[in-house]
């Protein structure tokens, strides 16, 4: 999602491969948007619906790429220091 903001050019592209990659998590962050609206309000706001879904779609799939990138950067740096510091067969 972030490259859409980097990364002016391609941006069809960008966005569709940016929705495959939220879809489901914006449609269950719409219905459960609706759902509480309708506990809450006893009425349904379709447009504030959509837009609170996608933004906290994208939000949490934001974050939650950011920390996997952090832990898998962390064990490729644990292992390729425990690559290093390993003697060599036979010596």
């Amino acid at each position: 999602m972030l490259d859409l903001i980097v990364r002016p050019e391609g941006h069809a592209r960008q966005l569709q491969r940016a929705l495959a990659s939220v879809g489901k998590g914006i449609l269950i962050a719409i219905v459960l948007d609706a759902v509480i609206q309708y506990i809450t309000f006893k009425t349904i706001r379709p447009g504030a619906a959509i837009l609170v879904g996608i933004v906290l779609a994208a939000i949490l799939n934001s974050l939650a790429r950011r920390l996997a990138n952090r832990i898998a950067t962390a064990r490729m740096q644990r292992v390729a220091a425990g690559q290093r510091s390993q003697p060599e067969p036979g010596r």
